[in-house]
């Protein structure tokens, strides 16, 4: 595909367009066929705008004389097009501030503005929520009933067998098979994606954990008012001494009292109706979670509610206010990701694999354990012990399938984004660590991955390791899940074994937070 958009040049074959015979030597060649790509990961500038992204690179200009920028031209072509689709879009917020399935329709609006009739898709629905996706196939059926191409790259084979009319299994860069989709089954095309039939890996394990050891506690954590990554947390600063040794609701109080006081003074309730102080209803919700040895335990929920910045503070990526995590009976809350990994026993696949889990400039060999060097199976007193670097790289090439490796001293950012997930993954599940944090492991995997990927993960809870695991596949979370926790609005709303959590009653929580129509099971130490 990315030979198609115009990214790479083809070296042999031909590629006709609406019967003409056509070569790219770039990006810009493939748009003046009307082709457009939304790639895996999506090619935002996060501090520009809507607006300003959608148009950049094919601004309409006032004239061909003066080369000012035509925004009123811009703004009325987007705003209609907005309109169109239903996109729930301000076109002068920041991409920053977007959820993930809104830039997505960022993306997807770039191709629009372009009047693009050839769409490809890179893997869309590996980051959206359950809704998100139903919304995206049901836009994908639109536009096909308007007369565009869509092309979709992606390992979910029901997605393909809902909206697809035809599909080619391409493994190992050759194409093996091609179905048409009315006439096949998932069970078939999964068979040609991996060569053989698939195995059900699920958590079938009776093993009694509520005894074993507790690896990471997560006490009284103030998510709601820590969602913003610029807060920070010092020993030295003030805010640590205000988490840690005074009660926030008694300052609460006081903000109620004074704002109280403020109202009634400026004859505000000769109006209206002010509650007073101790009617108002101003709980602080915190997180309380115990991770055990052999556990898995599970956070469901629409992304958004939470999740990236509850594993940001588990991880050590942002520090929190003191005594909030602890590992190992210490408090971690201040300590770095690098003491967590090599005190700790922390493991870690992050969601960001660009930003958190890889040097893309680096080779496969050094990312295979950028975050080991401390150990001394690869140092021997500071110097780097290559040979045993460079077989702990092939190592995990080979065991976890990581293709398009044509030397391991080749740049990791020419894998694929699926490739670049398993190297990380095959980094962090052989390390000798008690405690594993999996954030959406999974994406943009195969399913014959998945399977394995899937297995190595509860091969780790049978070896007694504490398993946090963060995903929006909520049949990922239902196969290997010991316990299930659902977040909404930076806070847990339900908790309990799997064999409780059925889809419906996690659905519910999802839709509704915790609300009083929905079964409000809130455990102790959960919730406070």
């Amino acid at each position: 595909m990315s030979i198609l958009f115009g990214i790479y040049e083809q070296d042999e074959g031909n590629i006709y367009i609406n019967g003409e015979k056509v070569r790219f030597q770039s990006a810009k060649d493939a748009q003046r066929y009307k082709i457009g790509m939304v790639h895996q990961h999506f090619k935002l500038v996060d501090n520009y705008s809507v607006l300003q992204n959608v148009i950049l690179g094919s601004e309409p200009v006032i004239s061909k004389s003066f080369t000012f920028i035509n925004k009123k031209q811009a703004i009325k072509k987007l705003n209609e097009l907005i309109k169109k689709y239903n996109f729930n879009l301000n076109i002068y917020d920041k991409v920053q501030n977007l959820t993930v399935g809104q830039q997505q329709k960022v993306e997807i609006l770039k191709l629009l503005y372009r009047d693009s009739d050839i769409l490809i898709f890179d893997e869309p629905t590996a980051v959206l929520s359950d809704d998100e996706i139903k919304s995206f196939l049901d836009m994908i059926k639109d536009f096909k009933s308007s007369g565009k191409t869509i092309i979709i790259i992606t390992h979910k084979l029901n997605e393909i067998k809902e909206v697809a009319d035809n599909c080619t299994v391409i493994r190992h860069g050759k194409v093996v098979d091609k179905f048409l989709t009315k006439d096949t089954t998932i069970e078939k095309m999964a068979e040609a994606m991996v060569g053989r039939s698939l195995k059900n890996i699920s958590n079938q394990s009776s093993i009694n954990f509520e005894n074993n050891e507790t690896i990471v506690e997560i006490k009284n954590l103030p998510l709601a008012l820590m969602s913003n990554p610029s807060v920070k947390f010092s020993k030295n600063k003030i805010i640590s001494d205000l988490y840690a040794k005074i009660r926030i609701s008694e300052r609460i109080n006081k903000i109620k009292e004074w704002w109280y006081k403020l109202l009634v003074g400026m004859k505000f309730d000769k109006f209206m109706y002010l509650k007073k102080p101790e009617e108002l209803d101003f709980t602080l919700p915190t997180i309380n979670l115990k991770i055990r040895a052999g556990e898995i335990l599970a956070i469901a929920g629409v992304e958004g509610n939470g999740q990236s910045q509850l594993v940001e503070y588990v991880s050590g990526l942002r520090k929190s206010p003191e005594n909030t995590i602890v590992y190992n009976n210490k408090d971690s809350s201040f300590k770095s990701i690098k003491w967590r990994y090599k005190f700790g026993g922390l493991s870690f696949v992050p969601e960001d694999r660009h930003k958190h889990g890889l040097f893309l400039d680096d080779s496969v060999m050094f990312n295979s354990v950028s975050n080991q060097m401390y150990d001394n199976s690869y140092n021997n007193y500071g110097f780097i012990a290559t040979n045993s670097i460079k077989n702990h790289a092939l190592n995990v090439i080979n065991e976890f399938d990581v293709r398009g490796v044509g030397s391991i001293d080749d740049s990791v950012r020419g894998l694929s984004g699926g490739n670049q997930q398993k190297l990380i993954i095959g980094r962090e599940i052989n390390k000798n660590s008690k405690f594993i944090i999996f954030t959406q492991p999974t994406r943009g995997l195969d399913v014959g991955a998945i399977e394995y990927i899937h297995s190595r993960i509860l091969q780790a809870k049978e070896e007694g390791k504490a398993i946090l695991l963060v995903s929006y596949e909520l049949d990922e979370i239902l196969a290997l899940a010991d316990t299930i926790a659902v977040m909404s609005k930076n806070q847990i709303v339900g908790i309990g074994p799997r064999k409780e959590m059925t889809r419906n009653k996690i659905g519910l929580l999802m839709a509704h937070g915790g609300s009083k129509n929905t079964d409000q099971d809130n455990k102790e130490g959960v919730v406070s």
